[in-house]
């Protein structure tokens, strides 16, 4: 079996992971412009790309860094509400550097949160998609295959 990472905000608070990595980008994207992060994806995409905050443009390089040449497979557009997508091993690797520069913005904007992560080992079978940089597996498959165990690992001095 081969290891995945699945990436996720995680509010001590509430005890709990509140979202994924895209989610964090968002939400922090929508708190320095002022907006609420549910408004039409469309209106969203707009704001982001004409903001003027250093810091807005900052997390857009980093979310284009962590999305360069990920492609957006069908079977999860589908149906986001029940797949997931995991890091390969390699690809989760490549990008740690600007997962931690992710965690820093969090960190300063949401002191109750942190970015954390999960190590999954998945049997072929589970996995509907796969290519260099993710996979998808279903919303069930991450239940079942959750270890239970999260990382918080992003720290940049480590």
């Amino acid at each position: 079996m081969e290891h995945y990472y699945r990436v996720e905000i995680y509010n001590y608070d509430e005890e709990k992971t509140i979202g994924g990595l895209m989610s964090a980008i968002v939400a922090l994207i929508a708190k320095k412009e002022g907006i609420k992060p549910d408004i039409p994806k469309d209106e969203l995409a707009k704001v982001f790309a004409n903001s003027k905050e250093p810091e807005v443009k900052e997390l857009l390089g980093i979310l284009n860094v962590l999305m360069q040449g990920v492609p957006y497979p069908e079977v999860y557009l589908k149906d986001k509400e029940n797949r997931i997508c995991l890091f390969t091993e390699a690809d989760f690797a490549q990008k740690r550097l600007f997962l931690e520069l992710l965690n820093a913005h969090v960190e300063s904007e949401m002191p109750d949160c942190e970015l954390v992560y999960c190590d999954f080992e998945l049997p072929p079978e589970v996995i509907l998609y796969k290519d260099e940089h993710q996979i998808v597996i279903s919303l069930d498959t991450y239940k079942a295959y959750h270890p239970g165990i999260y990382y918080a690992a992003f720290e940049e001095d480590e």
